[in-house]
């Protein structure tokens, strides 16, 4: 059909499923906004500064699983969303900013708000994309949707010039062919492996980063924990389990005293790691991770899985099961029994004694009003504050998942309320 550059665009967006676009309106982007009017399957969220929209894109793309959606103008309007990419990048989060730009005949004279975008975003994303004629735009932007959430999902940034918005063409949109790519599986060897590893084990322990929420593979991680009776530690994100689970844990001692841990969606950070001390010689180390590049980056890996984490798990589990028998069993109940006393002991210990009613509130009190307040569905967003070691601390969360806060570093991080996740 015959369509102008931006009902491209908003087309292209609606094969492809999005459901909500968080921009500040802009004149490098108006008749983008206009062709958003006649379709009413995407709602169109507007923010009062363009970072906002990078950090609503963020948290709605963590809450709802899906690529955030971003539209802003050129020049500055662009550049005021790097915080919030800065923000997504090292959180994999599949947001994705569709910029205006100067036209296609004003590049390279320094027109007006023309920034080189691709150059300066380079750093900030998985990839950045300039369009140069109005009929590749259903290519480019189906690229960059697939290039934020194929293999480990990361920001991604278009440019598009402001004269190819009004542009016509006959353009073919069927959405059929607008798909997503499929969940990578682990080698089964590699799993038959890493399962003789773990069951094998006197000491055996998971450390469980981002990509376990990512793939949503919760249930599955509880479930072979409770096979190995063996503990989860989160890399920082603590809300991996039910916080009352007896085999979550935030002591990191346990994976250093491990004989076998098994690494699930982590990069090894800084602060995951102590400065990357975390590890010593003699420790066997399974990693599961959906970027090849992660493997064997910081941790030499005896069994090193490029998988998603939730098929990975999904097929390990079995695997371990088959295993676990005889002593094995009677190992992995006396390791899940020892843990649930320390974890017991732990939780009875986790609020201080010191006055609760003294001037200034303390951290603790605030976190203690947060529990008895919000419902046991609710979802925590939190920016890189110090409060965080409180809540990592005291906080109870009865389902996995639903605390999001600031990887990257930003503060104001923010979850739109037009996720509408339940």
């Amino acid at each position: 059909m015959q369509l102008t550059g931006a009902q491209t665009i908003v087309q292209t967006l609606k094969a492809l499923n999005v459901r909500h676009v968080f921009s500040l309106p802009g004149t490098g982007i108006m008749q983008l906004l206009d062709a958003f009017v006649d379709e009413p399957a995407i709602q169109c969220v507007t923010v009062r500064h363009e970072q906002i929209a990078s950090h609503m894109g963020d948290g709605y793309a963590r809450a709802a699983k899906e690529p955030g959606v971003v539209l802003v103008s050129r020049g500055p309007g662009a550049v005021n969303t790097l915080v919030g990419l800065v923000t997504a990048h090292p959180a994999c989060s599949p947001v994705v900013v569709i910029a205006g730009q100067a036209p296609t005949s004003w590049l390279g004279r320094e027109a007006f708000e023309e920034f080189d975008l691709v150059a300066m975003f380079r750093p900030t994303t998985k990839y950045a994309f300039e369009v140069e004629r109005m009929n590749t735009l259903p290519e480019v932007i189906r690229r960059a949707m697939r290039a934020s959430v194929t293999g480990r999902p990361g920001p991604v940034l278009v440019s598009v010039p402001f004269d190819l918005l009004t542009e016509s063409d006959d353009v073919a949109i069927n959405p059929a062919r607008f798909t997503y790519p499929t969940r990578l599986r682990p080698d089964p060897q590699q799993v038959e492996q890493a399962a003789t590893l773990l069951v094998e084990a006197r000491n055996p322990a998971i450390f469980a980063g981002g990509g376990v929420g990512i793939s949503d593979a919760f249930e599955e991680m509880q479930a072979l924990a409770e096979a190995l009776g063996c503990p989860v530690v989160p890399t920082s994100e603590e809300d991996m389990l039910p916080t009352a689970h007896p085999l979550l844990t935030t002591d990191k001692g346990l994976v250093q005293q491990a004989d076998v841990v098994l690494a699930v969606g982590c990069r090894f950070t800084e602060f995951a790691t102590s400065a990357w001390t975390l590890l010593k010689a003699g420790q066997k180390l399974i990693h599961i991770d959906i970027d090849p590049y992660q493997i064997d980056k910081v941790y030499p890996a005896d069994v090193g899985i490029v998988a998603d984490a939730k098929m990975a798990l999904a097929d390990l589990l079995p695997a371990v099961r088959d295993r676990v028998r005889g002593d094995g069993a009677a190992r992995a109940r006396e390791r899940a029994a020892a843990l649930a006393q320390k974890k017991a002991e732990a939780r009875a210990k986790r609020w201080p004694t010191e006055e609760w009613d003294t001037a200034p509130i303390r951290p603790w009190v605030m976190v203690k009003a947060m529990q008895e307040t919000f419902p046991p569905d609710a979802w925590i967003v939190q920016d890189t504050a110090t409060l965080g070691a409180w809540m990592a601390r005291c906080f109870d969360f009865p389902r996995a998942g639903r605390y999001v806060w600031s990887v990257g570093g930003s503060m104001g991080f923010g979850l739109p309320a037009a996720a509408g996740v339940k």
